[in-house]
């Protein structure tokens, strides 16, 4: 039982970061595009990175939504059926 739960908490944590992923990686790619684009046009706002990143987390996250809900449905199911084992 202790290796079956110590494998699913780092299944757990692996899938922590691979589901997180597709939304860090639109928004540090945004983000460096965003910081050029103002530097070479020397424009000094600051609410446009965020809002340009806002969108793009969005867009991700809405794209890789169905993925992400399959994906801990099934962690849960095996979380709850690793309960039946516990003493």
């Amino acid at each position: 039982m202790a290796l079956e739960s110590i494998a699913l908490f780092q299944k757990g944590l692996l899938l922590v970061v691979l589901l997180s992923a597709p939304a860090l990686l639109a928004a540090v790619i945004f983000g460096v595009i965003t910081s050029l684009v103002q530097t070479l046009i020397q424009v000094q706002d600051q609410t446009l990175p965020f809002a340009i990143k806002l969108v793009a987390v969005g867009i991700a996250l809405f794209a890789t939504g169905g993925w992400v809900a399959s994906e801990m449905i099934n962690l849960t199911n095996a979380a709850f059926n690793q309960i039946i084992y516990v003493k």
